[in-house]
């Protein structure tokens, strides 16, 4: 499991990068999830689509699901910053549906 945390834009955003096993024998793949963190940091909302759906992104390895992730909330939301927010991480997910991509197509 890999966590990483960093200003995207003016948005603090989470990436949670986990290990999922294959059936078969196949590798393992790592997904990466995104959430922007909200409430001050009481909570996290997963980054969606614009059809509402969460964004995952999926690599052979950790560190490529990492980039994956890092450049789709660059082209999202700005250039990466600086974690900006001093809080203690978020303690549960919100049950809000996933922030919605309103972008112009």
């Amino acid at each position: 499991m890999l966590i990483r945390e960093a200003t995207f834009g003016r948005t603090p955003c989470l990436v949670h990068v986990r290990r999922i096993a294959r059936p078969g024998g196949q590798p393992p793949e790592h997904v990466a999830e995104l959430c922007v963190i909200e409430h001050d940091g009481r909570a996290l909302r997963f980054v969606g689509d614009r059809a509402g759906h969460p964004v995952a992104f999926a690599h052979a390895y950790a560190d490529g699901a990492l980039a994956k992730a890092t450049a789709y909330l660059e082209r999202r939301f700005g250039v990466r910053g600086p974690n900006a927010r001093t809080g203690p991480m978020a303690a549960r997910r919100m049950h809000d549906p996933p922030l919605t991509d309103e972008r112009s197509r």
